[in-house]
C-alpha cells in the first residue's frame, strides 16, 4: 500500500489498469481487456471477491482459476462468487460472451 493515501488507486482504478491498461499497452484494446460481448474470455477467480477484501489483505488473495477463451485451464478451487462480483464491474481480461 502506498504510503501517501493520496496516490493509493482503488482496487477498482488497480485492476482496470492492468487489465485494460495492458490490453491498451499491447494495441489488444478492441479484443480483450473488459467484459464485453464479442471480446476474448481470458481471466482469472480469486479466492475473494477483492472488491470486499480489506486492503492490507488483498496481497492474500490466492487465483482459484485460470482461463483462456471461455474454457478453465487451471481450476485451483471454487472462486465461482468471486468470479461473479468481478464480471459484475467488467473488470477481467475481456469475454466471448
Amino acid at each position: 500500500m502506498h504510503p501517501n493515501p493520496a496516490e493509493r488507486l482503488s482496487v477498482y482504478d488497480a485492476l482496470r489498469a492492468y487489465a485494460w491498461g495492458g490490453a491498451y499497452a499491447g494495441f489488444e484494446e478492441a479484443d480483450r481487456g473488459t467484459l464485453e460481448v464479442g471480446k476474448r474470455a481470458d481471466f482469472i477467480t480469486m479466492s475473494e471477491d477483492p472488491f470486499e477484501t480489506a486492503r492490507d489483505r488483498l496481497h492474500t488473495l490466492k487465483v482459484s482459476s485460470t482461463w483462456k477463451d471461455g474454457r478453465p485451464l487451471v481450476v485451483q478451487g471454487k472462486g465461482l462468487p468471486a468470479l461473479a462480483a468481478t464480471a459484475l464491474r467488467g473488470l477481467m481480461s475481456g469475454a466471448r460472451l
